[in-house]
């Protein structure tokens, strides 16, 4: 699935950019750093959920403009529900998917897709909440029973930030110089996006992918730091700051060509 996701990001960057070049230097350099990001043999449920939320941003993109027809609104509907059954923490992207689609695509398009993702993913919670009396994962408990022991002998909220940021080091060098200037150019990436968005009025599918990451590392970081699994709980997260940066290089490739 990791090499799917690969396929599919830089279609949907290529459709973003229109940059045939940039495109190809994208998806070569998600194999190059396959193992820090993609991580090819990351296991089943991160890089299935991985290769679901690269098709929700396909398809939202593919859609955008245009009504939505019971296909699409069931397809949709599906992906968002096998994206959430694969790992629940994609509800973070679920959630501002939902708010894109409200926007873009009004009340009665959004309420149908919440409504089939519900009628797939109804027995998962249902089979849940019978044998252990929550929808959510067992799992998910024991996770957050051992962080609370992390937290009582030595892990403090700088030490997960620490660690997370090791885990989104693509190029795994670990020094403060490039750190910080990684860093700042997501940063630069992620201000870009809000801008044109705030400039365009528009809820943008851009906009989507900055507050789902910014979101779910603040999620991992602050509220469920199991730094033992950052590279699975985070990987779909650098990701989409990966793409984001790409994003930021090609709109100053242009702006270089009207100077």
């Amino acid at each position: 699935f990791g090499i799917l996701t690969n396929v599919v990001m830089t279609l949907v960057y290529y459709k973003h950019t229109k940059n045939t070049v940039l495109s190809i230097i994208f998806g070569v350099f998600l194999i190059a750093f396959h193992n820090n990001i993609l991580n090819y043999f990351n296991g089943l449920e991160t890089s299935l959920a991985m290769f679901m939320g690269s098709l929700l941003i396909f398809m939202l993109q593919k859609y955008y403009g245009r009504s939505l027809s019971r296909v699409h609104i069931l397809a949709l509907g599906g992906l968002i529900a096998f994206a959430m059954l694969a790992r629940i923490d994609m509800s973070i992207m679920v959630f501002f998917i939902g708010l894109y689609l409200l926007v873009n695509h009004g009340l009665r398009s959004t309420f149908f897709i919440a409504v089939t993702a519900l009628i797939i993913i109804s027995p998962m919670w249902g089979y849940n909440l019978i044998y252990t009396g929550s929808i959510l994962p067992e799992s998910g408990q024991a996770v957050k029973n051992i962080v609370a022991f992390h937290q009582t002998v030595h892990l403090t909220p700088l030490k997960s930030m620490q660690m997370a940021w090791k885990t989104l080091d693509v190029f795994s060098l670990h020094y403060a110089t490039s750190s910080f200037i990684s860093l700042a150019i997501l940063f630069l990436s992620c201000c870009h996006g809000v801008y044109a968005a705030i400039k365009n009025k528009n809820f943008t599918l851009e906009l989507v992918l900055i507050v789902t990451m910014i979101s779910t590392i603040g999620f991992y970081v602050f509220y469920l730091p199991a730094f033992w699994f950052f590279d699975r709980y985070l990987a779909f997260s650098l990701l989409l700051g990966v793409f984001l940066v790409f994003c930021l290089f090609e709109k100053i490739m242009v702006a270089n060509r009207k100077m």
